[in-house]
Protein backbone atom coordinates (compact mmCIF):
# COMPACT_ATOMS: atom_id res chain seq x y z
CA UNK A 1 0.00 0.00 0.00
CA UNK A 2 1.45 3.37 -1.05
CA UNK A 3 2.00 5.98 1.61
CA UNK A 4 -0.22 9.03 1.34
CA UNK A 5 1.75 12.00 2.75
CA UNK A 6 0.17 14.38 5.20
CA UNK A 7 -0.75 17.79 3.90
CA UNK A 8 1.87 19.51 6.06
CA UNK A 9 4.49 17.60 4.04
CA UNK A 10 3.08 19.08 0.83
CA UNK A 11 1.84 22.52 1.88
CA UNK A 12 3.28 25.26 4.07
CA UNK A 13 2.39 28.82 5.01
CA UNK A 14 4.84 31.43 3.77
CA UNK A 15 7.06 32.66 6.65
CA UNK A 16 6.11 36.23 5.72
CA UNK A 17 2.53 35.50 6.80
CA UNK A 18 3.45 33.48 9.87
CA UNK A 19 5.69 36.10 11.48
CA UNK A 20 4.57 39.28 13.18
CA UNK A 21 6.39 42.53 12.45
CA UNK A 22 8.25 44.56 15.08
CA UNK A 23 9.05 47.96 13.65
CA UNK A 24 12.07 48.85 15.83
CA UNK A 25 13.49 45.31 15.85
CA UNK A 26 13.12 44.53 12.14
CA UNK A 27 14.13 47.90 10.65
CA UNK A 28 17.78 46.75 10.47
CA UNK A 29 17.05 43.31 8.97
CA UNK A 30 17.37 43.04 5.20
CA UNK A 31 15.30 39.83 5.20
CA UNK A 32 12.46 41.19 7.36
CA UNK A 33 10.24 41.79 4.33
CA UNK A 34 11.03 38.63 2.35
CA UNK A 35 7.83 37.69 0.52
CA UNK A 36 6.18 41.06 1.18
CA UNK A 37 3.57 42.08 -1.41
CA UNK A 38 3.07 45.80 -2.06
CA UNK A 39 -0.67 46.33 -2.33
CA UNK A 40 -2.48 49.17 -4.15
CA UNK A 41 -3.17 50.86 -0.80
CA UNK A 42 0.50 50.70 0.17
CA UNK A 43 1.54 52.09 -3.20
CA UNK A 44 -0.91 54.98 -2.75
CA UNK A 45 0.62 55.89 0.63
CA UNK A 46 4.15 55.80 -0.84
CA UNK A 47 3.00 58.23 -3.53
CA UNK A 48 1.75 60.59 -0.82
CA UNK A 49 5.13 60.41 0.91
CA UNK A 50 6.86 61.13 -2.41
CA UNK A 51 4.57 64.12 -3.02
CA UNK A 52 5.49 65.50 0.42
CA UNK A 53 9.22 65.09 -0.23
CA UNK A 54 8.87 66.75 -3.66
CA UNK A 55 6.98 69.67 -2.14
CA UNK A 56 3.84 68.93 -4.17
CA UNK A 57 1.69 68.83 -1.02
CA UNK A 58 1.87 70.48 2.39
CA UNK A 59 0.62 67.34 4.15
CA UNK A 60 3.35 65.77 6.30
CA UNK A 61 1.29 63.76 8.83
CA UNK A 62 -0.78 60.67 8.03
CA UNK A 63 -2.79 58.20 10.06
CA UNK A 64 -3.00 54.65 8.65
CA UNK A 65 -6.23 53.20 10.02
CA UNK A 66 -7.36 49.65 9.35
CA UNK A 67 -8.40 46.37 10.97
CA UNK A 68 -6.07 44.02 12.79
CA UNK A 69 -3.88 41.99 10.44
CA UNK A 70 -4.35 44.16 7.35
CA UNK A 71 -0.59 44.66 6.86
CA UNK A 72 -0.20 48.17 8.28
CA UNK A 73 2.89 47.36 10.36
CA UNK A 74 4.56 45.54 7.47
CA UNK A 75 3.96 48.55 5.24
CA UNK A 76 5.33 50.90 7.91
CA UNK A 77 8.46 48.74 8.03
CA UNK A 78 8.81 48.95 4.24
CA UNK A 79 8.49 52.76 4.39
CA UNK A 80 11.12 52.92 7.15
CA UNK A 81 13.57 50.78 5.19
CA UNK A 82 12.97 52.70 1.94
CA UNK A 83 13.42 56.16 3.42
CA UNK A 84 15.72 55.68 6.39
CA UNK A 85 17.23 52.22 6.40
CA UNK A 86 20.93 51.44 6.67
CA UNK A 87 22.68 51.29 3.25
CA UNK A 88 22.37 47.52 2.70
CA UNK A 89 18.80 47.39 3.97
CA UNK A 90 17.82 50.45 1.93
CA UNK A 91 19.38 48.99 -1.19
CA UNK A 92 17.32 45.80 -0.81
CA UNK A 93 14.13 47.79 -0.25
CA UNK A 94 14.88 50.03 -3.21
CA UNK A 95 15.46 47.02 -5.49
CA UNK A 96 12.13 45.57 -4.39
CA UNK A 97 10.23 48.81 -5.00
CA UNK A 98 11.93 49.26 -8.38
CA UNK A 99 10.64 45.84 -9.42
CA UNK A 100 7.11 46.94 -8.45
CA UNK A 101 7.12 50.60 -9.54
CA UNK A 102 10.30 52.05 -11.02
CA UNK A 103 8.93 55.61 -11.31
CA UNK A 104 7.87 55.69 -7.65
CA UNK A 105 11.26 54.32 -6.57
CA UNK A 106 13.02 57.11 -8.47
CA UNK A 107 10.91 59.78 -6.77
CA UNK A 108 11.44 58.44 -3.26
CA UNK A 109 15.22 58.21 -3.49
CA UNK A 110 15.81 61.76 -4.61
CA UNK A 111 15.56 63.22 -1.08
CA UNK A 112 18.36 61.25 0.54
CA UNK A 113 18.21 59.22 3.74
CA UNK A 114 15.96 60.34 6.58
CA UNK A 115 16.73 59.83 10.26
CA UNK A 116 14.31 57.13 11.52
CA UNK A 117 12.49 57.63 14.82
CA UNK A 118 10.58 54.37 15.18
CA UNK A 119 8.23 53.89 18.11
CA UNK A 120 6.14 50.80 18.93
CA UNK A 121 3.08 51.29 21.14
CA UNK A 122 3.04 50.36 24.81
CA UNK A 123 0.98 51.34 27.82
CA UNK A 124 3.42 54.05 28.87
CA UNK A 125 3.49 57.83 28.48
CA UNK A 126 3.87 58.70 24.80
CA UNK A 127 6.28 61.59 25.49
CA UNK A 128 8.86 59.30 27.16
CA UNK A 129 8.70 56.79 24.30
CA UNK A 130 9.24 59.59 21.76
CA UNK A 131 12.21 61.02 23.69
CA UNK A 132 13.82 57.58 24.06
CA UNK A 133 13.40 56.71 20.35
CA UNK A 134 14.78 60.08 19.21
CA UNK A 135 17.82 59.70 21.50
CA UNK A 136 18.53 56.20 20.12
CA UNK A 137 18.31 57.45 16.55
CA UNK A 138 20.56 60.44 17.15
CA UNK A 139 23.26 58.19 18.62
CA UNK A 140 23.38 56.40 15.27
CA UNK A 141 23.36 59.59 13.17
CA UNK A 142 25.67 61.68 15.38
CA UNK A 143 28.95 62.85 13.89
CA UNK A 144 31.72 60.46 14.97
CA UNK A 145 33.47 61.67 18.11
CA UNK A 146 30.85 64.31 18.82
CA UNK A 147 27.99 63.52 21.22
CA UNK A 148 25.20 66.06 20.75
CA UNK A 149 24.06 67.81 23.91
CA UNK A 150 20.58 67.10 22.57
CA UNK A 151 20.95 63.44 23.58
CA UNK A 152 21.60 64.43 27.21
CA UNK A 153 18.46 66.55 27.20
CA UNK A 154 16.41 63.67 25.82
CA UNK A 155 17.77 61.25 28.41
CA UNK A 156 16.84 63.68 31.16
CA UNK A 157 13.30 63.86 29.81
CA UNK A 158 13.01 60.07 29.82
CA UNK A 159 14.08 59.85 33.48
CA UNK A 160 11.95 62.79 34.61
CA UNK A 161 8.59 62.09 36.29
CA UNK A 162 6.61 64.61 34.26
CA UNK A 163 7.45 65.40 30.64
CA UNK A 164 6.18 68.33 28.61
CA UNK A 165 4.83 67.60 25.16
CA UNK A 166 5.95 71.05 24.00
CA UNK A 167 9.50 70.29 25.14
CA UNK A 168 9.52 67.07 23.09
CA UNK A 169 8.38 68.92 19.96
CA UNK A 170 11.11 71.51 20.43
CA UNK A 171 13.76 68.79 20.68
CA UNK A 172 12.48 67.17 17.45
CA UNK A 173 12.89 70.52 15.71
CA UNK A 174 16.40 70.92 17.15
CA UNK A 175 17.28 67.39 16.02
CA UNK A 176 16.21 68.18 12.45
CA UNK A 177 18.43 71.29 12.44
CA UNK A 178 21.34 69.31 13.92
CA UNK A 179 21.19 66.75 11.09
CA UNK A 180 21.79 69.49 8.51
CA UNK A 181 24.12 71.77 10.49
CA UNK A 182 26.68 69.09 11.31
CA UNK A 183 26.65 67.42 7.90
CA UNK A 184 25.28 64.04 8.95
CA UNK A 185 23.88 61.71 6.30
CA UNK A 186 20.36 62.45 7.55
CA UNK A 187 18.44 64.98 5.46
CA UNK A 188 15.37 65.04 7.69
CA UNK A 189 13.25 62.99 10.09
CA UNK A 190 10.90 60.07 9.54
CA UNK A 191 8.74 59.52 12.63
CA UNK A 192 6.60 56.37 12.70
CA UNK A 193 4.45 55.35 15.68
CA UNK A 194 3.19 51.80 15.28
CA UNK A 195 0.29 50.55 17.44
CA UNK A 196 -0.49 54.08 18.55
CA UNK A 197 -3.69 52.77 20.13
CA UNK A 198 -1.76 51.46 23.16
CA UNK A 199 -0.50 54.96 23.92
CA UNK A 200 -4.00 56.31 23.46
CA UNK A 201 -5.45 53.75 25.85
CA UNK A 202 -2.86 54.75 28.44
CA UNK A 203 -3.60 58.44 27.87
CA UNK A 204 -7.34 57.87 28.22
CA UNK A 205 -6.89 56.00 31.52
CA UNK A 206 -4.18 58.34 32.87
CA UNK A 207 -4.96 61.82 31.53
CA UNK A 208 -2.56 63.42 34.01
CA UNK A 209 0.39 61.35 32.66
CA UNK A 210 -0.36 60.61 29.01
CA UNK A 211 -0.45 63.84 26.99
CA UNK A 212 -1.75 62.78 23.59
CA UNK A 213 -1.83 66.41 22.43
CA UNK A 214 1.87 66.04 21.68
CA UNK A 215 0.63 64.28 18.51
CA UNK A 216 -1.12 67.47 17.41
CA UNK A 217 1.96 69.59 18.09
CA UNK A 218 4.25 67.16 16.25
CA UNK A 219 1.89 67.04 13.25
CA UNK A 220 1.83 70.85 13.12
CA UNK A 221 5.62 70.99 13.48
CA UNK A 222 6.06 68.52 10.61
CA UNK A 223 3.73 70.59 8.40
CA UNK A 224 5.60 73.89 8.93
CA UNK A 225 9.11 72.37 8.89
CA UNK A 226 11.45 73.61 6.15
CA UNK A 227 13.37 70.33 6.42
CA UNK A 228 11.84 66.97 5.47
CA UNK A 229 9.79 65.80 8.45
CA UNK A 230 7.35 62.95 7.71
CA UNK A 231 5.06 61.63 10.44
CA UNK A 232 3.15 58.31 10.19
CA UNK A 233 0.89 56.75 12.82
CA UNK A 234 -0.68 53.27 12.70
CA UNK A 235 -4.09 52.62 14.30
CA UNK A 236 -6.74 49.90 14.37
CA UNK A 237 -9.58 52.43 14.68
CA UNK A 238 -10.12 56.18 14.54
CA UNK A 239 -8.33 58.15 17.25
CA UNK A 240 -11.50 59.59 18.80
CA UNK A 241 -12.91 56.07 19.34
CA UNK A 242 -10.42 55.67 22.20
CA UNK A 243 -12.14 58.58 23.99
CA UNK A 244 -15.70 57.21 23.86
CA UNK A 245 -16.01 56.94 27.65
CA UNK A 246 -14.80 60.51 28.19
CA UNK A 247 -16.83 63.69 28.51
CA UNK A 248 -18.13 65.30 25.28
CA UNK A 249 -15.64 68.14 25.66
CA UNK A 250 -12.70 65.76 26.01
CA UNK A 251 -13.85 63.75 22.99
CA UNK A 252 -14.04 66.95 20.93
CA UNK A 253 -10.44 67.75 21.89
CA UNK A 254 -9.29 64.30 20.80
CA UNK A 255 -11.15 64.74 17.51
CA UNK A 256 -9.16 67.95 16.93
CA UNK A 257 -5.95 65.94 17.28
CA UNK A 258 -7.25 63.50 14.65
CA UNK A 259 -7.95 66.44 12.36
CA UNK A 260 -4.22 67.27 12.14
CA UNK A 261 -3.62 63.98 10.30
CA UNK A 262 -4.64 62.92 6.83
CA UNK A 263 -6.44 59.63 7.47
CA UNK A 264 -5.75 56.73 5.11
CA UNK A 265 -8.11 53.74 5.25
CA UNK A 266 -5.68 50.83 5.15
CA UNK A 267 -8.03 48.03 4.13
CA UNK A 268 -7.55 46.01 0.98
CA UNK A 269 -10.32 45.10 -1.43
CA UNK A 270 -11.58 41.56 -1.75
CA UNK A 271 -9.55 40.67 -4.83
CA UNK A 272 -6.32 41.82 -3.16
CA UNK A 273 -7.03 39.67 -0.11
CA UNK A 274 -7.49 36.68 -2.40
CA UNK A 275 -4.17 37.43 -4.12
CA UNK A 276 -2.42 37.67 -0.74
CA UNK A 277 -3.95 34.36 0.30
CA UNK A 278 -2.76 32.68 -2.89
CA UNK A 279 0.81 33.83 -2.11
CA UNK A 280 0.57 32.67 1.50
CA UNK A 281 -0.10 28.98 0.70
CA UNK A 282 3.06 27.33 -0.64
CA UNK A 283 3.56 23.92 -2.29
CA UNK A 284 6.68 22.33 -0.80
CA UNK A 285 6.34 18.62 -1.62
CA UNK A 286 7.75 16.56 -4.46
CA UNK A 287 6.02 16.84 -7.83
CA UNK A 288 4.84 13.25 -7.69
CA UNK A 289 3.21 13.71 -4.30
CA UNK A 290 1.62 17.00 -5.39
CA UNK A 291 -0.11 15.43 -8.38
CA UNK A 292 -3.32 14.57 -6.48
CA UNK A 293 -3.33 17.99 -4.82
CA UNK A 294 -3.10 19.84 -8.13
CA UNK A 295 -5.80 17.66 -9.68
CA UNK A 296 -8.24 18.39 -6.86
CA UNK A 297 -7.32 22.09 -6.84
CA UNK A 298 -8.15 22.43 -10.52
CA UNK A 299 -11.46 20.54 -10.27
CA UNK A 300 -12.76 22.35 -7.19
CA UNK A 301 -11.72 25.78 -8.50
CA UNK A 302 -13.42 25.18 -11.83
CA UNK A 303 -16.66 24.27 -10.04
CA UNK A 304 -16.49 27.38 -7.86
CA UNK A 305 -15.89 29.73 -10.79
CA UNK A 306 -18.81 28.13 -12.64
CA UNK A 307 -21.12 29.42 -9.87
CA UNK A 308 -20.58 32.92 -11.22
CA UNK A 309 -19.12 34.26 -7.96
CA UNK A 310 -16.78 37.16 -8.69
CA UNK A 311 -14.27 38.85 -6.41
CA UNK A 312 -14.25 42.56 -7.16
CA UNK A 313 -12.98 43.32 -10.65
CA UNK A 314 -10.82 40.19 -10.86
CA UNK A 315 -11.14 38.34 -14.15
CA UNK A 316 -12.50 34.80 -14.06
CA UNK A 317 -9.23 33.29 -15.30
CA UNK A 318 -7.16 35.06 -12.63
CA UNK A 319 -9.70 34.17 -9.96
CA UNK A 320 -9.54 30.48 -10.87
CA UNK A 321 -5.74 30.60 -10.82
CA UNK A 322 -5.74 32.20 -7.35
CA UNK A 323 -8.26 29.69 -6.03
CA UNK A 324 -6.13 26.82 -7.31
CA UNK A 325 -3.09 28.32 -5.54
CA UNK A 326 -5.07 28.54 -2.26
CA UNK A 327 -5.85 24.80 -2.21
CA UNK A 328 -6.19 22.78 0.12
CA UNK A 329 -8.46 25.62 1.20
CA UNK A 330 -11.78 24.91 -0.50
CA UNK A 331 -12.39 27.66 -3.10
CA UNK A 332 -15.57 28.80 -1.32
CA UNK A 333 -13.63 28.96 1.95
CA UNK A 334 -10.95 31.07 0.26
CA UNK A 335 -13.61 33.43 -1.10
CA UNK A 336 -15.26 34.09 2.29
CA UNK A 337 -12.09 34.39 4.40
CA UNK A 338 -11.53 38.05 3.51
CA UNK A 339 -15.11 39.20 4.33
CA UNK A 340 -15.14 37.03 7.46
CA UNK A 341 -12.01 38.51 9.01
CA UNK A 342 -13.02 42.04 8.08
CA UNK A 343 -16.06 41.43 10.30
CA UNK A 344 -14.01 39.88 13.10
CA UNK A 345 -11.11 42.35 12.96
CA UNK A 346 -11.93 44.04 16.27
CA UNK A 347 -11.68 40.61 17.92
CA UNK A 348 -8.08 40.48 16.67
CA UNK A 349 -8.77 37.62 14.32
CA UNK A 350 -7.05 38.11 10.99
CA UNK A 351 -6.40 36.11 7.87
CA UNK A 352 -2.75 35.66 8.86
CA UNK A 353 -3.60 34.54 12.40
CA UNK A 354 -5.91 31.93 10.89
CA UNK A 355 -3.15 30.62 8.63
CA UNK A 356 -0.36 30.59 11.20
CA UNK A 357 -2.00 29.79 14.53
CA UNK A 358 -2.24 26.32 16.08
CA UNK A 359 -5.79 26.89 17.37
CA UNK A 360 -8.41 24.11 17.16
CA UNK A 361 -9.92 23.66 13.69
CA UNK A 362 -7.35 26.10 12.25
CA UNK A 363 -5.48 25.68 8.99
CA UNK A 364 -2.25 24.38 10.54
CA UNK A 365 -4.11 21.71 12.51
CA UNK A 366 -5.91 20.69 9.31
CA UNK A 367 -2.61 20.29 7.44
CA UNK A 368 -1.24 18.12 10.24
CA UNK A 369 -4.28 15.83 10.52
CA UNK A 370 -5.20 15.26 6.85
CA UNK A 371 -3.83 13.94 3.59
CA UNK A 372 -4.49 15.11 0.03
CA UNK A 373 -7.09 12.35 -0.38
CA UNK A 374 -9.15 13.65 2.56
CA UNK A 375 -10.44 16.65 0.65
CA UNK A 376 -10.14 20.41 1.25
CA UNK A 377 -10.66 22.72 4.23
CA UNK A 378 -14.40 23.37 3.90
CA UNK A 379 -16.86 26.00 5.14
CA UNK A 380 -18.13 23.86 8.01
CA UNK A 381 -14.63 23.58 9.50
CA UNK A 382 -14.20 27.34 9.20
CA UNK A 383 -17.41 27.75 11.20
CA UNK A 384 -15.98 25.45 13.89
CA UNK A 385 -12.76 27.50 13.95
CA UNK A 386 -14.65 30.76 14.49
CA UNK A 387 -16.75 29.30 17.31
CA UNK A 388 -13.76 27.64 19.00
CA UNK A 389 -11.46 30.67 18.81
CA UNK A 390 -13.96 33.38 19.73
CA UNK A 391 -16.66 31.59 21.68
CA UNK A 392 -19.12 33.84 23.56
CA UNK A 393 -17.24 37.03 22.54
CA UNK A 394 -18.53 36.41 19.02
CA UNK A 395 -22.08 37.15 20.15
CA UNK A 396 -21.10 40.54 21.62
CA UNK A 397 -20.03 42.10 18.32
CA UNK A 398 -22.29 44.15 16.06
CA UNK A 399 -23.49 41.09 14.09
CA UNK A 400 -23.56 38.89 17.18
CA UNK A 401 -27.32 38.36 16.97
CA UNK A 402 -26.93 36.59 13.62
CA UNK A 403 -24.23 34.28 14.97
CA UNK A 404 -26.38 33.52 18.03
CA UNK A 405 -29.35 32.64 15.83
CA UNK A 406 -27.20 30.30 13.74
CA UNK A 407 -25.86 28.53 16.82
CA UNK A 408 -29.39 28.22 18.24
CA UNK A 409 -30.58 26.56 15.03
CA UNK A 410 -27.61 24.17 15.04
CA UNK A 411 -28.40 23.16 18.62
CA UNK A 412 -31.63 21.58 17.34
CA UNK A 413 -29.71 19.07 15.20
CA UNK A 414 -30.07 16.23 17.69
CA UNK A 415 -30.27 13.18 15.44
CA UNK A 416 -28.87 14.60 12.19
CA UNK A 417 -26.27 12.76 10.12
CA UNK A 418 -22.69 14.04 9.84
CA UNK A 419 -23.37 15.33 6.32
CA UNK A 420 -26.49 17.16 7.48
CA UNK A 421 -24.56 18.84 10.32
CA UNK A 422 -21.80 19.93 7.96
CA UNK A 423 -24.33 21.32 5.50
CA UNK A 424 -26.12 23.22 8.27
CA UNK A 425 -22.84 24.76 9.48
CA UNK A 426 -21.96 25.83 5.93
CA UNK A 427 -25.39 27.44 5.50
CA UNK A 428 -25.08 29.09 8.91
CA UNK A 429 -21.67 30.59 8.15
CA UNK A 430 -22.88 32.10 4.87
CA UNK A 431 -26.03 33.34 6.60
CA UNK A 432 -24.06 35.08 9.37
CA UNK A 433 -21.75 36.75 6.86
CA UNK A 434 -24.65 37.98 4.75
CA UNK A 435 -24.21 39.54 1.29
CA UNK A 436 -20.63 40.60 2.14
CA UNK A 437 -19.38 37.08 1.47
CA UNK A 438 -20.47 37.16 -2.17
CA UNK A 439 -21.45 33.48 -1.88
CA UNK A 440 -25.07 32.42 -1.46
CA UNK A 441 -26.24 29.12 0.04
CA UNK A 442 -28.00 28.06 -3.16
CA UNK A 443 -28.59 24.40 -3.90
CA UNK A 444 -25.80 24.42 -6.50
CA UNK A 445 -23.38 26.17 -4.14
CA UNK A 446 -24.07 23.62 -1.41
CA UNK A 447 -23.33 20.78 -3.81
CA UNK A 448 -20.01 22.47 -4.67
CA UNK A 449 -19.24 23.08 -0.98
CA UNK A 450 -19.82 19.40 -0.08
CA UNK A 451 -18.41 17.80 -3.24
CA UNK A 452 -16.37 14.79 -2.22
CA UNK A 453 -17.97 14.59 1.23
CA UNK A 454 -20.72 12.48 -0.32
CA UNK A 455 -22.21 11.60 -3.70
CA UNK A 456 -24.73 13.99 -5.28
CA UNK A 457 -27.71 11.85 -4.18
CA UNK A 458 -26.52 11.89 -0.54
CA UNK A 459 -25.97 15.67 -0.57
CA UNK A 460 -29.39 16.22 -2.13
CA UNK A 461 -31.00 13.91 0.40
CA UNK A 462 -29.33 15.77 3.28
CA UNK A 463 -30.63 19.11 1.99
CA UNK A 464 -34.16 17.70 1.64
CA UNK A 465 -33.98 16.18 5.12
CA UNK A 466 -32.98 19.51 6.69
CA UNK A 467 -35.78 21.29 4.86
CA UNK A 468 -38.37 18.64 5.77
CA UNK A 469 -37.54 18.98 9.47
CA UNK A 470 -37.63 22.79 9.20
CA UNK A 471 -33.95 23.13 10.14
CA UNK A 472 -33.41 25.10 6.95
CA UNK A 473 -35.83 27.08 4.84
CA UNK A 474 -35.59 27.97 1.17
CA UNK A 475 -35.91 31.70 0.53
CA UNK A 476 -37.34 32.14 -2.93
CA UNK A 477 -36.48 35.84 -3.19
CA UNK A 478 -32.74 35.06 -2.85
CA UNK A 479 -32.77 31.56 -4.30
CA UNK A 480 -30.83 30.27 -1.28
CA UNK A 481 -31.22 28.32 1.94
CA UNK A 482 -31.03 29.73 5.47
CA UNK A 483 -31.22 28.18 8.89
CA UNK A 484 -34.70 28.55 10.37
CA UNK A 485 -34.01 30.52 13.54
CA UNK A 486 -37.60 30.52 14.80
CA UNK A 487 -39.54 28.00 16.86
CA UNK A 488 -40.58 24.48 15.93
CA UNK A 489 -43.91 25.73 14.51
CA UNK A 490 -44.56 24.69 10.92
CA UNK A 491 -45.98 27.87 9.37
CA UNK A 492 -46.97 26.19 6.10
CA UNK A 493 -48.89 23.51 8.00
CA UNK A 494 -50.71 26.12 10.09
CA UNK A 495 -51.68 28.12 6.98
CA UNK A 496 -53.02 25.00 5.30
CA UNK A 497 -55.14 24.21 8.38
CA UNK A 498 -56.45 27.78 8.46
CA UNK A 499 -57.51 27.61 4.82
CA UNK A 500 -59.44 24.43 5.49
CA UNK A 501 -61.27 26.02 8.43
CA UNK A 502 -62.62 28.91 6.33
CA UNK A 503 -66.05 28.28 4.72
CA UNK A 504 -65.60 28.49 0.99
CA UNK A 505 -69.24 29.44 0.18
CA UNK A 506 -69.76 32.14 2.77
CA UNK A 507 -70.60 35.73 1.77
CA UNK A 508 -67.30 37.63 1.56
CA UNK A 509 -68.85 41.07 2.15
CA UNK A 510 -70.52 39.88 5.35
CA UNK A 511 -67.29 38.22 6.49
CA UNK A 512 -65.27 41.41 5.93
CA UNK A 513 -67.90 43.52 7.68
CA UNK A 514 -67.58 41.30 10.78
CA UNK A 515 -63.79 41.07 10.72
CA UNK A 516 -62.88 44.60 9.62
CA UNK A 517 -65.82 46.98 10.16
CA UNK A 518 -65.54 49.79 7.59
CA UNK A 519 -64.92 53.34 8.76
CA UNK A 520 -66.57 56.42 7.18
CA UNK A 521 -64.48 58.59 4.85
CA UNK A 522 -64.41 62.34 5.49
CA UNK A 523 -64.06 64.85 2.64
CA UNK A 524 -61.15 66.67 4.28
CA UNK A 525 -60.25 69.15 1.56
CA UNK A 526 -63.90 70.16 1.23
CA UNK A 527 -64.02 70.70 4.99
CA UNK A 528 -60.83 72.80 5.02
CA UNK A 529 -61.99 74.98 2.11
CA UNK A 530 -65.66 75.45 3.02
CA UNK A 531 -65.90 74.66 6.72
CA UNK A 532 -68.72 72.18 6.01
CA UNK A 533 -68.22 68.62 7.25
CA UNK A 534 -69.31 65.98 4.76
CA UNK A 535 -68.62 62.26 4.99
CA UNK A 536 -69.41 59.06 3.10
CA UNK A 537 -70.59 55.80 4.53
CA UNK A 538 -68.44 52.79 3.50
CA UNK A 539 -69.93 49.35 2.84
CA UNK A 540 -68.57 46.07 1.49
CA UNK A 541 -70.51 44.29 -1.22
CA UNK A 542 -70.06 41.50 -3.71
CA UNK A 543 -71.84 40.99 -6.99
CA UNK A 544 -74.85 39.38 -5.35
CA UNK A 545 -75.28 42.24 -2.87
CA UNK A 546 -74.95 44.87 -5.55
CA UNK A 547 -77.72 43.32 -7.63
CA UNK A 548 -79.99 42.62 -4.69
CA UNK A 549 -83.01 44.81 -4.17
CA UNK A 550 -82.07 45.19 -0.51
CA UNK A 551 -78.77 46.83 -1.34
CA UNK A 552 -80.37 49.06 -3.97
CA UNK A 553 -82.90 50.22 -1.41
CA UNK A 554 -80.10 51.00 1.05
CA UNK A 555 -78.32 52.92 -1.66
CA UNK A 556 -81.34 55.13 -2.37
CA UNK A 557 -82.96 55.10 1.08
CA UNK A 558 -84.01 58.41 2.55
CA UNK A 559 -82.84 57.37 6.04
CA UNK A 560 -79.14 57.74 5.07
CA UNK A 561 -77.44 60.13 7.51
CA UNK A 562 -74.22 60.36 5.50
CA UNK A 563 -73.75 62.52 2.42
CA UNK A 564 -73.17 59.46 0.31
CA UNK A 565 -72.14 55.85 0.26
CA UNK A 566 -68.90 54.36 -1.03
Amino acid sequence: MSHSPRLDELVAVSPRFARSVSLARDAHRADALDGYILTPTGRDVLRRLADALDGETSTRAWSLTGPYGSGKSAFALLAAQLLSGEPKVRQEARAYLSSCDADLAGRLFGAGRLCPVLVTGSRLPLEKALASALADSLRTFAVRGRRPQLIDQLEQLVSRTGTSGTAIVGLFEEANEYLIRFGTEGTGILLIIDELGKFLEYGAMNPEQGDIFVLQELAESATRSKRPFLFLTVLHQALDRYAEHMSPGRRAEWAKVQGRFEDVAFEERGEQMLRLLSHAVLRVGEDGDLKTLRKHAKAFSKDAVSLGVRTGSMAATEQQSCLEACYPLHPLTALVLGPLFRQLAQNERSLFAFLASSEPFGFREFLTDHTAKDGPYRLDRLYDYVMASLGPTLFAQHRGKLWAEVQSALDRLHDASDLEVRLAKSIGLLQALGPASGVTASRVSLHVAMKGAGIDEEIEGAIESLARRSIVVFRRHTGSYALWEGSDIDIDDRLQAARQSVERDQNLASFLTRQMPPQPLIARRHYFQTGTLRYFEVAYCDRGDFQADLFQSRLTGETLDADGRL
